[in-house]
């Protein structure tokens, strides 16, 4: 299927008025520009990143170094989207904001969060462009927009952590693989999986709160792309 902005650009799904600073755990998806391949191929059901998606994944994995109140989990890149598990540890307090809070989303928010993921990943990306010769891109590396599920119990949690570990798997049915004829997407994925598990009647909840050792999270997080 060819891209199509209407059909395969995100939209903005945020819940109206909830906290996207809150503590806990969020599934976040990001597609490149025009779902562009810029990150490496899937062959035997095995992604193998190229210089670019590796980049990438180091990235995702230093977060926390960038940012002491997050931490990422499972985690995954592929030809042209990322699929990751974020926890926010703890709030930012307000005055570790009030003076120097610039303009934009809220510090410590997911929106913050994935800002500053796509802008550092895409600085690094052109310079990989200028002195590595990788793959140009055309206007922006990454979609404007992205998708993310709030995680509020423990079933969602590992089911989520398994659709990203074994999403090269299922590559040939990907929504987001040009290629792919009858595709289910992230959305629809996640629609089907809180039907099963359920949200308790809480569509406006918090999020899951940090149930594991960091420790533990942390390795799973970093077992998620080989």
């Amino acid at each position: 299927m060819p891209f199509d902005p209407a059909i395969h650009d995100r939209r903005s799904i945020r819940l109206p008025g909830f906290d996207y600073s809150k503590a806990g755990a969020y599934f976040i998806t990001i597609c490149t520009e025009r779902r562009l391949p810029l990150f490496g191929k899937i062959e035997n059901s095995t992604m193998c990143l190229n210089p670019a998606g590796e980049m990438v994944n180091s990235f995702w994995h230093a977060l926390k170094t960038a940012d002491a109140h997050i931490t990422p989990d499972q985690f995954i890149v592929m030809p042209n989207h990322i699929h990751g598990i974020v926890w926010i540890d703890q709030a930012v307090e307000a005055d570790e904001t009030s003076a120097t809070q610039p303009t934009g989303p809220p510090m410590g928010s997911l929106d913050r969060i994935v800002g500053r993921f796509k802008s550092i990943t895409t600085n690094l990306y052109i310079a990989g462009v200028k002195n590595h010769g990788w793959k140009p891109f055309p206007s922006t590396l990454w979609q404007r927009n992205y998708f993310e599920h709030i995680i509020r119990d423990d079933n969602a949690l590992a089911a989520i952590r398994q659709y990203i570990q074994s999403n090269p798997e299922r590559w040939d049915s990907d929504h987001d693989n040009p290629k792919a004829q009858k595709a289910e997407s992230v959305e629809d994925w996640v629609r089907g999986m809180t039907r099963k598990h359920g949200t308790r009647g809480r569509p406006q909840g918090s999020p899951l709160q940090v149930p594991l050792e960091k420790s533990k999270h942390t390795e799973l997080g970093r077992s998620g792309q080989q």
